[in-house]
Parts: structure tokens; sequence; C-alpha cells
């Protein structure tokens, strides 16, 4: 709503004349308010996606108004276009801090009481300001400990109805803990005729924590993924990109990688360049080259990397923080080995046993492997076992919704990771739902 009336402000501002020059620059503005609705469901996945849903609105209503003008043969005020954009810009940041610091969105959870704070605190930890638990739906013949009616509010799956309307709930998160048949025919019942979204817990983590919680679905949830990848012309348009942001970078850094190239040489000794087999797109195997960090250990050494680790070279410690390490792989990209984003490859070797331990973990190469990813801006480097299952949500949650806006913001927020330089695995707040624990434990450790 907030860029929608910003779109509208600007399109009267910018022209108040000629009804021809209002309704261009409102087209202009309207559309750039699409672009910027698109990037501000990201605002909580990724820092930079707020502030570029800010800045979208008046740059792309600006180019978008001029083109517009010129092609109708219309006159363009730069003074009225500047005001324009800056109330565009106005109107939606303010906007959006209005509505985000006084909406909530009631959710209710169809769980136990114990699977309701924990989405809480999930919601909690991750900064939410935005949903709310307000309500636990369990089954009639459900006997509640006392501790449970401390936390939200607390009804019977026949009530469901009346906790909708008393609550003024928005969303219902079903969970898998009661018998789906049951709870389905009452929600046919109940929520048919009522302002009220129905989603899976699967489904909700999609969509607020971007990623995919790994002990939450089975081989039913990849039937969704039918059809998203036989689009030729999406694949087409991110393989141009990929060649024209690549292309000029590759030939401009080029001197400098010669340098470190001997640098390496020079105070590390052996090869400047390295080389190994990692898997791509469909699981078919592709050599990889990096400029060598580490010192050089027998081929069949194969461990994880840490923040600590002594294989690294004094100059492999500049060339990681500086990231320039992963120069060479702008040669993979170029040869469509890899795109610019995408799910980071991993050793054949890692592959074969990770694939064993972790469900799913085959899947991640539904898309091609990339330099940067969804995961990495978000995650950092994997470290262990549990951090890779943090980062295969992620990258399952990149396959699904991935398209060539969502791959500018990360390569914007790929940017802005350059400094801050997150560089290994945090558990995240809803490590307890991705990876789950007793029976539904992802990796028998935490079983």
């Amino acid at each position: 709503m907030p860029v929608a009336v910003a779109a509208l402000a600007a399109g009267v501002l910018a022209s108040p004349g000629p009804a021809t020059t209002t309704a261009l620059t409102t087209l202009a503005y309207g559309y750039a308010a699409l672009a910027a609705t698109r990037l501000a469901r990201w605002r909580w996945l990724l820092k930079v996606a707020g502030a570029l849903s800010y800045l979208v609105l008046p740059v792309l209503g600006s180019a978008g108004t001029v083109a517009l003008l010129v092609l109708f043969g219309q006159d363009v005020d730069v003074r009225r276009l500047l005001s324009a954009a800056g109330v565009s810009f106005l109107v939606a940041t303010v906007g959006w801090r209005l509505v985000l610091s006084r909406v909530r969105v009631h959710l209710g959870v169809i769980g136990s009481p114990e699977e309701a704070r924990r989405l809480q605190d999930e919601l909690s930890g991750s900064g939410n300001r935005e949903y709310e638990v307000a309500a636990v739906v369990t089954p009639d013949d459900w006997v509640l400990d006392p501790m449970a009616l401390e936390g939200p509010y607390v009804c019977a799956l026949s009530g469901l109805g009346a906790a909708i309307d008393r609550r003024r709930l928005e969303v219902l998160v079903v969970t898998q803990q009661f018998p789906a048949d049951e709870v389905h025919a009452q929600l046919a019942r109940e929520v048919i005729t009522r302002p009220v979204r129905v989603m899976g817990l699967t489904e909700f983590h999609e969509h607020r924590f971007g990623a995919v919680p790994l002990a939450e679905i089975d081989y039913s949830w990849f039937s969704s993924l039918a059809g998203v990848h036989y689009r030729p012309v999406r694949a087409l348009v991110k393989r141009m990109m990929d060649v024209l942001i690549v292309l000029p970078v590759f030939v401009a850094l080029g001197p400098l990688m010669l340098l470190l190239a001997w640098q390496v040489r020079r105070f590390d000794g052996g090869p400047a360049i390295y080389a190994q087999d990692r898997v791509g797109y469909g699981g078919r195997p592709f050599r990889i080259y990096k400029l060598r960090t580490m010192r050089i250990a027998p081929p069949d050494v194969s461990q994880w990397t840490t923040s600590d680790d002594d294989r690294i070279t004094p100059i492999g410690q500049f060339l990681r923080r500086s990231h320039l390490d992963e120069y060479p792989q702008l040669w993979n990209i170029l040869r469509g080995d890899m795109s610019l984003v995408g799910p980071r490859p991993e050793q054949v070797t890692y592959v074969e046993q990770l694939a064993e331990q972790i469900p799913f973990y085959g899947q991640r190469h539904l898309a091609k492997p990339g330099l940067t990813g969804w995961a990495q801006v978000r995650i950092g480097y994997a470290g262990s076992l549990r951090g890779t299952v943090f980062k295969l949500c992620n990258d399952l949650w990149y396959i699904k919704h991935h398209s060539l806006s969502l791959d500018i913001v990360i390569l914007a927020e790929t940017l802005r990771t350059l400094v801050a330089d997150k560089q290994f695995v945090e558990d995240p707040v809803t490590g307890r739902t991705l990876a789950g624990e007793r029976h539904r434990a992802v990796l028998d450790e935490l079983a």
C-alpha cells in the first residue's frame, strides 16, 4: 500500500498539467512500485533488500517517466521530475515504517502449545515485528498441562471459528502433529467464509524465514518444483546477465590476478592455481579453479575448513578475506559450468558422504552452482555437518523461489557482505525446526 500511494502521489506531483503527462508518469511509477514491492518481500531476509526497495521506486520511476515522455513527445520538466522522485521516496519510506511499526499479523497455530512457543521464539529471535502468535488450536480430546495455559489463547479444534473471530486471526499455521483429515475437515467448515489464510508450517517458514525446514518435508515437497526449471527464456536471461557482468570484470581484474598468482608462487611455493573436481548442475562433475590459499596436502586428504585453520597460508588469509581467491571461477562462469548466483558447488567426495548422511542433499543440484548464492549471503561457510544442513535448507528455498530480481538482490547483498565478512555458520534461531529433534531429527547427532 505505501508504495502504491507513493507512485500515485509522484505521478500527480510530477505533472499537474496535461492529463497525458500525468498518466504516463503515474504508469511509470506504478511499474516501479511493483518492482519495489517484490524487493520489499525480502526485507526481513536480506538487509540490503529493504534499502533497495526504497531506492527502486524513485530511480526506476524517474527513468521510466523520462522514457515514456520522450517516446510520446511530451516535455520533460526536470524540477517536477526531481520532486516526484523525492516524494515517492519519502512516502514509501515513511509509509513502510508506519505500517511495520503498527500492524501485527495475528497467527493461529494448529499444533501443540510447545510448537506454538517454538514458533514465537523463532519470530522474536529473528527480529520479527510483523507476526504475533495469538492462539493455539489443539484436538478436542487433548488434556493440556497447566503450563500450556500460560501461553497464547488456547482452544479446541471444534472452536476454531470462534477463535478466528475472537482473536482476529489472519493466518493459520498447520503443523503435522495432528491427524490431517480431522484438521482439514474442520478448516473446510470454518475457514472458507472467513478472511484467514491457511499455511503449512513448511510454507510459513519459506515465507517468513527464507528457508525450507528439512525436518518437515518429504519427497512430495519437490513436486512443487515441477516445471520451475523448464523456462528457457528465464534461463537465457540469466545466462546473458552472467556473461555481461562477468566478462568485463574478468578482463579488468586480469593484471591484478597475475600479480597475486606470482605472489602465491613466490612466497608459498607450488602452483598458484588450485583445481578441484566439484559437482555441478544435474550431479555432473566439473573442474573448478581458485587461487591457492592453503598449503599443499595429499590428494586423498579432505576435511572441513575452519576459521582458524592452520593450513591457510599468510597470503591465503588475505585472499580469503578479500574473496580474491574466487577470481578464477569467473572463467567457470564464462564456460557455463557455473552461474553468478546459485548453490555453492561441493567436492565430489563430500557430496557422496553428505548424500548418505543428510536427506535430500542431492536435490541441491537441481540448480546450476554459483559464485555466490542465497545460502552464502545468509549463512556463510558451512564448516560442519550441522552447518551444511542449514545451508541446504536455504539452497532448497532458492531452488524453488529463484528469479532474476532475487539474483540481483543477492548480488547486492554479496557486495555488502564483502565488507561485513560473515564467514562461518552460526545456528539460526530456526535451527530446531530446520534440523528437527528427537524423532524428527535430520541428523543422528541431534536425536
